[in-house]
């Protein structure tokens, strides 16, 4: 019995620094759990300001090549270090209607043009993703491997389930890689850049020639 109640004090002792480990474990996870819902609010603030300026400035805007201008200033902006190119569909089938003039990587538009194959830019299309160089590969994309081997590369569908009306693409030096961030914020616009660009077809359709 003596024995019993000599070691209480060090059974209380030893429930206490468990309590108290386990205490200091909980803080952790939440003060880490802070700082990582913090960091994605942020990202999700930068995003959405992102977003609204491109739509702001594509409120003064009349026709496609205008709305396709602007965006790929805001992409650039936005990401850096990056050529931008978008396909768009026509009754044809697709085609290269802008690359940006500061290119960084020197890479002929005509063998570009020519790697995106209808069934291409129609797999990029009814992904509904965001496809890397190696997506586009599956898909069919065929190329100078050498001239594509200096680049990584996405696509971005502008459209979902299917109704795309074609695809921006993003290439830069196969070194630098594009961040989840970077791509998630190219995406976060392709909604009002698709009804932008239906609309100025629309327009131009009505206007007629």
């Amino acid at each position: 019995m003596g024995k019993a109640r000599k070691m209480r004090p060090w059974q209380v002792i030893r429930k206490l620094r468990k309590s108290t480990n386990e205490q200091a474990r909980k803080i952790d996870i939440l003060c880490n759990d802070i700082i990582s819902a913090h960091g994605d609010f942020s990202c999700q603030l930068a995003n959405l300001g992102f977003v609204v300026q491109l739509y702001e400035s594509l409120l003064s805007q009349n026709d496609t090549s205008g709305v396709l201008t602007t965006s790929a200033e805001f992409i650039r902006d936005g990401i850096g270090d990056c050529n931008v190119a978008v396909y768009l569909a026509d009754s044809a089938g697709f085609e290269l209607h802008l690359t940006d003039e500061e290119a960084y990587i020197d890479i002929d538009l005509a063998r570009l043009e020519s790697y995106f194959t209808r069934e291409v830019a129609d797999g990029i299309c009814r992904s509904n993703r965001v496809c890397l160089l190696e997506d586009m590969f599956e898909m069919g994309l065929v190329g100078n491997l050498s001239e594509l081997s200096r680049i990584c590369a996405a696509a971005v569908p502008l459209g979902r389930w299917g109704e795309a009306v074609g695809f921006i693409l993003l290439y830069r030096r196969s070194e630098s890689g594009f961040s989840r961030a970077e791509l998630e914020r190219v995406v976060g616009i392709t909604p009002g850049l698709c009804r932008a660009i239906k609309a100025c077809r629309a327009r131009g359709a009505h206007q007629g020639p």
